[in-house]
C-alpha cells in the first residue's frame, strides 16, 4: 500500500473546510466529504477498477468526517 488514502484524507479534511468557511451549513458538510472521495478516487484510481473506486471514495469521504469530528471533540471539546 502507498500513502496515496492518506493523503487524499487529508486533502478532503482540508477542502471540506474551506466549503464550511465558504459558507456551506454543516448539514451538506458529509455529503461534500464524500463526493470529494469518490473524485480523488477516481482520479488517482487508487481501488484499481470502477466498483473498487467506488467503495474507496466513499471510505475516504466518511473518513474525512469522522476524522475531524474526533480531533475536533478531543481536542476542543465540543
Amino acid at each position: 500500500m502507498t500513502f496515496d488514502i492518506p493523503l487524499y484524507v487529508a486533502l478532503i479534511i482540508g477542502l471540506t473546510e474551506v466549503f464550511k468557511r465558504m459558507g456551506l451549513t454543516a448539514r451538506f458538510l458529509p455529503v461534500v466529504a464524500m463526493l470529494l472521495g469518490l473524485l480523488c478516487s477516481y482520479l488517482g484510481n487508487v481501488g484499481g477498477s470502477s466498483v473498487a473506486n467506488l467503495f474507496v471514495g466513499v471510505a475516504m469521504g466518511l473518513s474525512g468526517c469522522g476524522l475531524f469530528d474526533v480531533a475536533k471533540t478531543t481536542i476542543v471539546g465540543k
